[in-house]
């Protein structure tokens, strides 16, 4: 028998617990979106029966159509179902807040340690060499948006060019695929 939204609500928190609710989501939060977003669904629907799961699928179609990072999303508005506005801050600011603080040591470490020196050049060059074929596939997808969209991006053939556009333009060639399909 499924669970109505009437059965479904929030715990109270307080609003320290709540933070340390998302604190632990982002500190778990390897994995992607989508191991993400399991997880939140796993903790909050399933267990916790915060909302119905029908829902939650649908706030999930949304996040996933507003621009930026869809788990974040949830966990904001998730925090702003169990204590309003501060909620969502304190939820948001838990999950986000491992991985900047992980960014933050990684910055250090490489301005501390590696950066300026030489002989140890070669320990970040392999990273560079991985992403070369992922912007190489991004260009191609950029590539079909069209002669207009495709000359604002201004890919040089022998590299990448602004990444920052280059990502718009597949955004837009995506957000361009996804109207062409639901028009069919």
């Amino acid at each position: 028998m499924p669970v109505t939204d009437s059965a479904c609500a929030p715990p109270h928190l307080s609003l320290p617990r709540l933070f340390l609710k998302f604190l632990r989501f982002g500190c778990l939060a390897f994995g992607g979106p989508v191991a993400q977003i399991a997880m939140v669904r796993q903790a909050l629907v399933d267990e916790e029966k915060w909302i119905e799961s029908a829902r939650f699928n649908r706030l999930l179609a949304v996040m996933q159509v507003l621009p930026g990072p869809e788990a974040h999303e949830l966990c904001v508005h998730m925090g702003m179902t169990a204590r309003g506005r501060i909620g969502g801050l304190l939820a948001g600011l838990g999950f986000m807040l491992p991985g900047f603080v992980l960014m933050l040591v990684c910055g250090w470490a490489y301005a501390r340690f590696i950066a300026g020196q030489p002989e140890l050049d070669g320990v970040i060059q392999p990273v560079g060499d991985a992403a070369q074929p992922v912007l190489a596939g991004l260009r191609r997808v950029v590539a079909g948006v069209g002669a207009d969209e495709a000359q604002r991006v201004d890919v040089p053939p022998h590299g990448v060019g602004d990444p920052v556009r280059l990502a718009h333009a597949a955004n837009f060639r995506a957000y361009r695929l996804f109207i062409s399909s639901s028009r069919a």
